[in-house]
């Protein structure tokens, strides 16, 4: 049916601007007829054996409930999570470190090697050991668990150089950004597949945080559709 491949290229096509514009600040409750906050209390039906959960796009765990569809962001619910836990890190000053085979240069402009050495304590205590040369020279010898695929030197020219543009000067301020930023970089990307074991593990884990309907710069992670919205759509 010729219609089909048109509606399915324009849906990808969709699909593909919404999947590269992840970073924007969203609102705080999108403006769709048929979506609703979601409540878990005493609610987890996606953890029951029979339980049927589906990616949707690459993007959406979707799973039925007793009150409708589930619709989870899986990226952004990431977020959330690692957010929470480097947040946790930071505060209690015990971050879990992955050591280095091999220890990488990261090499820092006078300017920003201030701001790096009024981090540096804050990012020992997600996980990074770092030791400090000269003239902004610093050694990489380990990082955060969780994050072993990213490039370390690349992450924290990252997140120094956002520090300066954002003026992050409070320690309230900086943990934020750290945490922000890493859960960012290690979230789960879009396209991503995953088995329902991990789909469910993902859920649980989701829930068991502080917010789970938001990240924490303000994006939808979960979305209820409910039963009596359905069957509006075919009354």
């Amino acid at each position: 049916y010729s219609s089909g491949s048109h509606w399915e290229k324009a849906f990808e096509s969709a699909m593909a601007k919404v999947e590269n514009k992840l970073v924007e600040t969203c609102p705080t409750m999108p403006e769709l007829e048929f979506v609703g906050k979601y409540d878990p209390e005493g609610n987890r039906s996606w953890s029951n054996a029979s339980a049927e959960l589906f990616q949707y796009v690459g993007r959406f765990i979707v799973t039925p409930d007793n009150d409708g569809l589930l619709i989870v962001d899986q990226h952004r619910a990431h977020v959330r999570i690692l957010y929470d836990r480097f947040m946790r890190q930071l505060k209690a000053q015990k971050g879990v470190a992955q050591g280095m085979l091999f220890p990488q240069l990261l090499q820092l402009p006078s300017s920003s090697a201030v701001v790096m050495d009024g981090m540096i304590s804050e990012l020992q205590y997600v996980g990074f050991e770092l030791s400090s040369l000269e003239d902004g020279a610093y050694s990489v010898l380990g990082v955060p668990s969780g994050i072993e695929g990213l490039d370390p030197v690349e992450l924290l020219s990252a997140l120094v150089d956002e520090a300066v543009a954002g003026q992050v000067r409070v320690k309230e301020e900086v943990h934020h950004h750290i945490a922000m930023t890493l859960a960012k970089k290690a979230a789960l990307p879009v396209g991503q597949i995953l088995e329902k074991n991990e789909m469910v593990d993902l859920l649980n884990r989701l829930f068991e945080t502080e917010n789970p309907n938001l990240t924490p710069d303000g994006c939808v992670v979960v979305s209820m559709v409910s039963k009596e919205k359905i069957e509006r759509l075919f009354a």
